[in-house]
């Protein structure tokens, strides 16, 4: 496996958790960020501003990991075992000659609240601007040229009525396949936001839901840019793990 300094995508990140090409050594503190900054990391990211790097260590001994955090942040489930997994020396060797197996040693927070906003474990909504709100240059662009940066009013954990919204998880899912067709795109808009007189025999011709399918496929590509810098360490060892936080 390649080692040093290197850049990954949002959906790769998320890909690789999904996928358990990442995860937690047992012993990583648990997941305690709250919502706000979950919201503060996605603007970061639609402003361009660096969010810091995710540490990795490549593993080559036995080890227990556990998985990165999907549990509900309150209520039924909220307090359930997060699973654990205990590796072979050989088992190691081969996830990580085949998969690019690792560890993540730092960032942990950071890359929780990225996999459960973008598999929905929490809900996050882009929410734009209104057109009455765009600065005058802004607002003579046509909505199909409208960067996220310039229409973007806040992230938040629900849809604000009157203004177009698009869910984090909703990106993802048409990253990966799903909600192909503009038709598709407009059932999800009509679940997902809260825009008095559209109906499903009139949205595709309305300019909420232009603007909608403008944001939708520039947050996808965003999540597909190398946004997020991570050092990958084939020098991990058990002796050092005390070290590392």
């Amino acid at each position: 496996m390649d080692t040093g300094q290197k850049t990954e995508s949002i959906v790769q990140l998320v890909d690789d958790i999904v996928k358990d090409r990442v995860a937690l050594p047992e012993f990583q503190r648990d997941f305690v960020w709250d919502i706000d900054k979950t919201f503060d990391l996605f603007d970061s990211f639609v402003r361009d501003i660096f969010i810091g790097s995710l540490i990795y260590g490549v593993p080559s001994f036995e080890i227990t990991v556990r998985e990165l955090d999907r549990r509900p942040r309150s209520g039924r489930g909220s307090r359930a075992r997060l699973k654990l997994h205990n590796y072979t020396k050989e088992d190691i060797e081969n996830r990580v000659k085949v998969n690019g197996f690792r560890l993540l040693l730092d960032g942990q927070q950071r890359a929780t609240s990225i996999y459960r906003a973008m598999t929905g474990a929490d809900t996050v909504y882009f929410i734009a601007l209104n057109d009455d709100e765009l600065t005058p240059a802004i607002r003579k662009k046509p909505a199909g040229e409208r960067s996220p940066e310039e229409v973007l009013s806040a992230f938040r954990g629900e849809a604000e009525f009157g203004h177009v919204c698009v869910r984090v998880d909703d990106v993802y899912r048409t990253l990966k396949g799903e909600a192909t067709r503009e038709k598709d795109k407009a059932v999800l808009f009509l679940q997902t936001n809260k825009i008095e007189g559209l109906t499903s025999e009139n949205v595709e011709d309305s300019p909420q839901f232009l603007t909608y399918l403008t944001q939708l496929r520039n947050l996808e590509n965003l999540c597909r840019q190398e946004k997020i810098s991570c050092l990958l360490s084939s020098r991990y060892r058990r002796r050092k793990v005390c070290h590392v936080f």
